[in-house]
Formats: C-alpha cells, structure tokens, sequence
C-alpha cells in the first residue's frame, strides 16, 4: 500500500484531533510509508509449443520434448523446468527437464508402455509451472502408436461345382490381430480337412507381435494337401509352410513346399509368384506374395479356375501401422 509515497493525512502544523471521545496531539511529521517498498515484479506471459516425436513404439525410448518462449516476441525462455507426459491416467508416462538457452526441454522415457486404442493415437502434454518471473503454460499434442496387425489359417476354399458345391472357411484361423504389445495367437491346429475335391493334414496357424519397435510374423503350415478339382490335374502338397513378417523397417515373406502337378515335381525355388498354367484357364500361383501400404500377404498356393473356384493353403499375412 501507499507505493508511490502517498501520505496518509497531511497536516500544515501541530494540531489536537479527537476521535471517540479520545483526544490526540498531532505533531506536522510525515508518514510515508513507501519509503523504500520494492514494487512485485510484472510476469510475463509464456508459450510452450510440442516439439517431440510424432509417432511412438511401445518397448523403445522417446525423447519428449517441448520449447518455452515468452508469448509476446518469442524469446527463448532458459533455464526453468517443464514436466513432460505421455498417456494420461494410470498410463501416464512422465519426466521433467530443464531448458536450454534455446528454450527447448528434453527428457526420455526409457520404454514406451501405452495402451492401443481405436485410433491409435497417445497424448502427450508439457507443462511450465510458472516462477516470479514468468507466467505457467500448458501445450498437448495427440501422437501416433506404432502398432501391427497379422492374420494366419491353414486352407480355405470355396468349389462351386454342379452337383459338388464345397466351401471350406479359414481353417485353423487366427482372425484378425491387432496389437502393440507383444504376445502370440494360436488357435488349435486341426487334425484335418477332408472335402471331396480337397483334402489337408495338421493344419496350423500362428501371429506372433513384439514391442521394441513394434513387429510381427504370421506362420501358416499344411503337412500335407492334395487339389483334385474334375477336368484339372490332382495337385499335391507335402511340408507347406507360408510366412510373413512387417515392421516399420520393411516386410518379408516366404514359402517352403514340395509340390507336384499330376505326379510330376514342379520346383519353385524362392521366387515369389511363380505361376503353374493348369489348363483350361486355370492356374496355380506358388509363393503368391501381395503387397499393400505396411503390409505383406503370403499365400504358400493359391489355385483359381473358372467357374469362381478359389483355393488358398496356408496364408500368412502382417503389416505395420504409423511407422511416420
């Protein structure tokens, strides 16, 4: 109070004053009672702006990071702590830093733990608590979780002749996985299959996903298959194996087989998408291999022929998700 020297009452002499009954002598001193008072300082108003990873693996570090500046004229604000987080709730991943002279606050969390949502996105925030000099701020940026999908099953098929309509559904199948963390899928293996036109022995079917950075491989394995479709040659499989792998470095897939063509061995090699004419415009595609954005799908034989006949042994499939 009274900052700027003002006076409580000014007098131009010795006077007498009575208040309540009370009498009191007034001598004409000043009172000043601003005499050396230090006046607040004025906080400036500060900005934090994100300027940390866009994208994020569970498993691997990230370097979270934010920059402070006062708001009017964008100083670089140096020398204060911000907190920095990923996630929000129980988890929430958390680390402080101090700025630099260029404002800037970095600190690492060493292994990424969040949760995969629908749209696999984390929140990430930065928070300046404010001093005597600077004003508090508060930035947030929604960023991206590195993720993968993978399917696997060991035959399917759909046959449909007149007078021998066949359909076989994925069989075993691991369905759709879809995971940033790391686990596996195995369903059952199946003893086998037997329709008619198609037939399969010890059919498995497994996805297994890792963290650090984010992965996956699918495995689809036929011990043996035997394609007797009328009018066409018997295809025979023996020790068919189909396998996909995709992470945000690149994809991989590959087949192993022993395959013959009405009694005859056709060799493969490793060359993805060797395809066998079976006559009236069917045909056999060995190491089939079907890339999309991220992803990798490897049938071991797929044979399709007029008519809608469609058969696939062992289907491996991955993919890696908000890799940038």
């Amino acid at each position: 109070m009274w900052a700027d020297h003002q006076r409580i009452k000014q007098y131009s002499g010795d006077v007498t004053e009575t208040y309540g009954g009370v009498t009191l002598d007034i001598d004409a001193n000043l009172l000043d009672v601003g005499e050396g008072a230090v006046q607040p300082p004025v906080k400036k108003d500060t900005a934090l702006a994100w300027s940390g990873p866009a994208t994020v693996s569970n498993g691997s570090p990230a370097a979270l990071a934010a920059v402070l500046t006062e708001k009017d004229g964008g100083a670089p604000v140096a020398h204060r702590k911000v907190g920095l987080a990923l996630g929000t709730g129980a988890s929430a991943q958390t680390c402080e830093a101090t700025t630099d002279a260029d404002g800037r606050a970095t600190c690492t969390v060493a292994a990424v733990n969040q949760p995969l949502n629908a749209d696999a996105t984390v929140p990430a925030t930065a928070k300046f608590a404010g001093d005597d000099a600077f004003k508090e701020s508060l930035t947030s940026a929604v960023l991206k979780l590195q993720h993968v999908t993978g399917r696997a099953f060991g035959i399917k098929g759909d046959v449909p002749l007149l007078g021998l309509p066949v359909r076989i559904e994925p069989t075993p199948d691991t369905g759709t996985v879809r995971s940033a963390g790391a686990g596996t899928k195995v369903p059952a293996c199946a003893a086998g299959v037997d329709a008619l036109v198609l037939s399969a022995d010890t059919l498995c079917a497994r996805v297994e996903t890792r963290t650090g950075p984010s992965g996956a491989t699918s495995t689809a394995s036929v011990e043996e298959a035997r394609i007797g479709i009328p009018g066409l040659p018997v295809v025979a499989l023996s020790g068919v194996k189909a396998t996909s792998t995709s992470s945000c470095t690149g994809t991989t897939g590959s087949t192993d087989l022993t395959l013959t063509v009405a009694g005859t061995p056709v060799e493969v090699g490793d060359v993805p998408n060797v395809t066998v004419d079976l006559g009236v415009g069917a045909k056999l595609v060995v190491n089939e291999q079907i890339r999309a954005a991220g992803g990798l799908t490897v049938n071991a034989v797929h044979l399709t022929a007029a008519g809608g006949i469609d058969i696939v042994v062992a289907s491996s499939s991955t993919a890696a998700h908000n890799c940038a």
